[in-house]
């Protein structure tokens, strides 16, 4: 290790959080001004700024910091900063360099952010070492948050940070090392050369002349062609690094593409290894022999040849520039002692050194003199930044204006600060046309200008730097155009985007508002019943809070046309906000893989016009009971399944019909009737609220924070009782679910009809036998079997009876689970399947008499609505 010794009584220089003193820093150095973290002038990796240019940036107000570009900017060698980004660093750089990390590290500037674990230190690299560094910006070595910035990287030296006080000097790390920093530790470049062993990303040290080379053309296969292939394999083999005869791998490479090319080639390959230390005799002939010639002549495709020759080569500094190729000084001196060699008669005055060099060296043709101006053109033209350091420019505005990015479901989120919650991108490609916006008005560095190429790279890059997992989806928090209630403490928060909530209302929080007509309306459309009027306020509820996953149940809104069941769907969906709902169709739901995915994070999904899906049910059931969705969007990876917490609405004039009659969907399905005419004429309706293309418009919209406070004066504990005890709270609704069920389920509307409960009653299931043409009965014993009952049934009322097996399943299931009774059980005899508990009415004159197993429908008035008496009745029952 090479440290320079510290100079006597030297003074201990040192700068105080986010102070600046530029008197402290050194003329030469190579500076870059910064605002905020971020170097802004155009180029400035590659046309570093003066101290006076830095001294200037700031008199006219333009920088808050300077930060230290390193490389090598003079002969004299370079300079390069050592960053140790976080506590994990320390403990394996201890391992690696034997010793603790004040030892291991000279003193040196040291600049600190104030984080925990995080300094930079700045050493310096001689020239002569600078060919052992990998020709890299940032240099790694394997060692968790520890990097070294290289080529045209600049660290912060002074001025502020955007997450702390700002950039100091550490106790033992002032500018009084600023002048002669020590060099890299020697055991930092053996690290560095244990992770970039080969040439591969070393700065080619080349030297030699220009000359130029005439190709030939000879007929493929022609002896010449191959003599050609020879004296080029030969020049490859003169500008290989003496580092690959040394190296196994490398050794044995070039002797396959040798072997490949001709059999001429063993002497070059043996005089070549010879330069090595560890050359032995006989192992060049040894492996020559074993090594086999593949079919594709000198350049076989995906094995060693003359083009992986040339690529090594050129790897080792061979250039080539069209006809033209880069000697060596030894090359020339051969071919110098040829020439002269060559010359027995003294030379004339008139063959000058210049005639000498023009002979060995040849002069190139008009074509190529112009062909190699359009090359110095085109190397003159202004190039830009490398993309990996235009996304670390691009990442710290794109963090400070909003935007995330969520791996699971590769999706990019936007904080508006306006409403304090964090969005989906609206469309495909908002944040890379952001990324665009942001180089057209930005002064982001790109002298050549932007492609579309360069921006998707970009977008690719800062993906790495802004993802974000942690959403907060807590039932507890709601936010408002104007801050953040906690609902449970009743506490009223600023917007921050720390909270990291996905949702918000869309207008402002006010503890005084009142709800205005809406009550009054809601309990006009039930016929004044506050009961139901209170289960309408716990759905409302369960919309903001965000329950569906527990609750587990589904709202049917059904009536005939305007009796106020939009306008109530309309209501729920104002509540919650224009972003916050989502609306589909049961087909739509259940047929199209991509569906699911436009619900995820909804407060709401509303279903329409469903009552003539007759399908399958299974993605609804997932959705309203809290089981894993698949999320699926199109042209994108299946992301993480997701469990969906909002609720759902079915709006429809009549009941939703599907092929699942288990008690998996009766027991989630909530089902409140809106069936009161609320106007004498068609021309009194007035829209009460709407959403229209995500504005909220109607006379009701004004009431929406009073509303939100009548909703959440409501406990927690309420709002279960009467979602989850809904016909214990309030009996009324009893009567519609068994409507319900007997309108939508063949099985409960056969039970209704034909069969009665009976607990010593033992009849047997039978079987779906056609009846003789004669016989009164379509089946066999449709008196006394209950499936040759319920198949006749089926077929008499226009309906599609199920299986004998799925039949004994669902009625267990339909009386148990749905019908709420215990004394029906099943059992075989002589393999044959009964059941006990339940008759047949026509099959004993004793069960005529008994009672439905359902109440009996009630007198209707002449407008098919319930009469009053009745309600009053539910009323008085509840």
């Amino acid at each position: 290790m090479t440290t320079p010794a510290p100079e006597p009584n030297r003074p201990h220089l040192h700068i105080a959080p986010a102070e600046v003193k530029l008197d402290l820093i050194p003329q030469d150095w190579a500076l870059t001004p910064l605002r905020g973290k971020r170097a802004y002038t155009p180029g400035w990796p590659s046309s570093p700024s003066s101290l006076e240019e830095v001294k200037r940036e700031f008199e006219e107000g333009r920088a808050t910091g300077v930060g230290l570009m390193t490389g090598q900017w003079s002969n004299e060698g370079g300079l390069i900063w050592v960053d140790i980004d976080g506590p994990k660093a320390i403990p394996e750089l201890e391992e690696r360099a034997g010793g603790p990390l004040d030892s291991i590290f000279p003193p040196t500037l040291t600049i600190s952010s104030g984080k925990e674990g995080r300094q930079r230190m700045l050493f310096s690299v001689p020239s002569s070492k600078i060919p052992l560094l990998p020709d890299k910006a940032t240099i790694k070595i394997g060692v968790p948050s520890f990097e070294i910035l290289w080529r045209s990287r600049y660290g912060a030296l002074m001025g502020p940070h955007p997450d702390t006080e700002g950039y100091f000097t550490t106790p033992h790390g002032g500018f009084e090392h600023a002048k002669n920093p020590p060099e890299l530790p020697e055991w930092l470049f053996e690290e560095i050369q244990k992770a970039f062993p080969t040439n591969k990303y070393r700065k080619p040290v080349t030297s030699g002349l220009v000359t130029q080379h005439i190709n030939i053309s000879y007929e493929e296969g022609s002896v010449y062609q191959q003599e050609e292939t020879i004296a080029e394999a030969r020049i490859y083999l003169e500008h290989l690094s003496l580092d690959r005869c040394s190296d196994y791998e490398e050794w044995l490479k070039v002797g396959m593409c040798l072997h490949q090319i001709d059999d001429t080639l063993l002497p070059d390959w043996i005089e070549w290894s010879q330069k090595a230390d560890n050359f032995e005799e006989g192992a060049c002939e040894a492996k020559w022999r074993s090594f086999k010639r593949l079919e594709g002549g000198p350049s076989p495709e995906g094995a060693c040849g003359l083009h992986q020759l040339r690529y090594k080569a050129k790897e080792d500094g061979y250039i080539e520039l069209g006809n033209y190729v880069v000697e060596s000084p030894e090359t020339l001196a051969k071919k110098a002692q040829e020439y002269f060699a060559d010359k027995q008669d003294p030379m004339s005055e008139e063959q000058t050194v210049e005639s000498v060099f023009e002979s060995i060296l040849g002069l190139p043709d008009q074509g190529m003199r112009d062909e190699i101006n359009e090359r110095k053109k085109r190397e003159r033209r202004p190039k830009n930044p490398p993309n990996n350091e235009l996304a670390e420019f691009a990442t710290e505005m794109v963090i400070q204006c909003g935007w995330r990015y969520d791996p699971r479901f590769e999706v990019f989120m936007f904080y508006q600060r306006s409403k304090g919650v964090w969005r989906r991108e609206e469309y495909k490609h908002e944040y890379k046309h952001f990324i665009q916006d942001l180089f057209l008005r930005e002064r982001i560095p790109l002298p050549a200008g932007f492609n579309n190429t360069l921006i998707n790279d970009v977008v690719s890059l800062t993906q790495a730097y802004i993802t974000h997992t942690y959403w907060d989806d807590d039932d507890d928090r709601l936010a408002f155009t104007n801050g953040v209630l906690e609902v449970s403490t009743g506490e009223f928060l600023e917007h921050s985007p720390e909270h990291y909530i996905t949702w918000g209302l869309d207008f402002d929080y006010d503890p005084h508002a009142d709800p205005g007509p809406i009550i009054e309306w809601l309990l006009r459309t039930q016929y004044g019943d506050t009961d139901r009027v209170q289960v309408l306020r716990a759905w409302l509820k369960a919309c903001l809070v965000g329950q569906g996953h527990e609750i587990q149940r589904f709202m049917e809104v059904i009536g005939p046309g305007g009796r106020g069941k939009s306008t109530f769907a309309n209501l729920c969906c104002a509540l919650v906000g224009a972003r916050n709902y989502a609306s589909t169709t049961l087909n739509q739901l259940e047929q199209s893989r991509f569906e699911v995915a436009s619900i995820k994070g909804k407060r709401l999904t509303l279903i329409n016009d469903s009552e003539r899906y007759g399908g399958s049910a299974q993605i609804f059931k997932a959705l309203t009971g809290g089981d894993n969705l698949r999320f699926e969007e199109k042209n994108k990876n299946v992301g993480e399944p997701f469990v969906y917490t909002g609720m759902v609405m079915v709006c429809a004039n009549e009941p939703i019909q599907t092929t699942d009659n288990t008690s998996g969907l009766t027991r989630r399905r909530l089902t409140i009737e809106f069936n009161r005419p609320l106007y004498n004429k068609n021309s009194e309706a007035k829209e009460m609220i709407k959403v229209d293309n995500g504005v909220i418009k109607g006379l009701w919209k004004h009431c929406l924070p009073g509303l939100v406070n009548w909703v959440l004066q409501m406990t927690d504990a309420e709002m279960r009782q009467y979602l989850l005890d809904t016909y214990e709270m309030v009996p009324s609704l009893k009567r519609v679910r068994n409507e319900i069920m007997l309108n939508s389920n063949n099985l409960v509307e056969w039970l209704q009809s034909e069969v009665v409960f009976d607990e010593k009653a033992v009849t047997p299931v039978g079987k779906k036998i056609p009846a003789a043409k004669d016989a009164q009965e379509r089946y066999c014993n449709s008196n006394f079997h209950l499936y040759a009952s319920y198949a006749s049934y089926c077929e008499d009322t226009g309906s599609k009876p199920v299986g004998q097996k799925r039949f004994i399943a669902l009625l267990l299931d339909c009386t148990k689970n749905q019908l709420g009774t215990d004394s029906v059980t099943g059992f075989t005899r002589l393999g044959k399947p009964y059941l006990k508990g339940i008759a047949l009415r026509n099959s004993d004159q004793k069960f005529k008499s008994v009672p439905t197993i359902l109440p009996e429908n009630r007198h209707q008035e002449a407008n098919g609505q319930v009469s009053e008496r009745e309600l009053g009745e539910d009323r008085k029952a509840s």
